[in-house]
């Protein structure tokens, strides 16, 4: 399944022994993968373009004859390198550098957000009653959002503005920020992507 966090993403939080033990289905993964980023979405979207921001990382079959539109990301298993196309490719090998840049441009603290949701979600869907403390408390505080930096509690903070994350922000016609209440820079390049105005703040 194509999705912005990858197995040796959660790898560092989870060994392959420990996963194996929650469930041996890859369906369970993807679905709840798939809910753990939609549920972020959720609390990003009314300001950031995280479709845009979130998109897929994929691996292809063969690194020496990669097809690819720009911006799209790129993961070499053998290598384990991710890359950024910089520009449409067809048929170009990860190493070419008018196509290609070395590089893993998802924002990490992002990246370690959705792992923190994600692994909740897998063990409050197939095992409810016996979720670790440390996975209650990095998702929720275990119930109390305020007592330690939490996912939900980051994702609180960036919802109302207290913080910002180095994300793609949203402009409106008029290169306004959509949610305009916070005096807020966020870099100084617009970009045009897909037809909307949005302020990208950098890889």
């Amino acid at each position: 399944m194509l999705s912005f966090i990858q197995p040796t993403d959660y790898s560092v939080l989870i060994t392959d022994e420990q996963l194996a033990q929650i469930t041996t289905e890859q369906s369970d993964i993807d679905t709840c993968i798939l809910q753990s980023e939609e549920e972020i979405k959720e609390y990003l979207r009314h300001r950031f373009d995280v479709d845009f921001d979130m998109r897929v990382v994929t691996t292809p079959a063969d690194p020496a004859t990669v097809t690819a539109l720009k911006d799209a990301r790129l993961y070499d298993g053998t290598a384990k390198l991710y890359y950024l196309c910089i520009a449409d490719a067809t048929a170009q090998p990860l190493t070419n550098t008018a196509f290609f840049t070395q590089i893993d441009d998802r924002n990490q603290k992002l990246v370690q957000i959705t792992i923190d949701v994600f692994l909740y979600h897998l063990h409050t869907r197939l095992n409810p009653r016996n979720i670790p403390t440390h996975r209650k408390i990095r998702y929720d505080g275990d119930g109390d959002i305020q007592k330690s930096m939490n996912a939900i509690k980051w994702l609180t903070m960036v919802q109302k503005g207290t913080i910002a994350p180095n994300l793609t922000v949203i402009l409106d016609d008029d290169g306004e920020q959509l949610d305009s209440g916070q005096s807020i820079i966020y870099g100084n390049s617009k970009i045009n992507i897909r037809g909307a105005n949005r302020n990208f703040t950098g890889f």
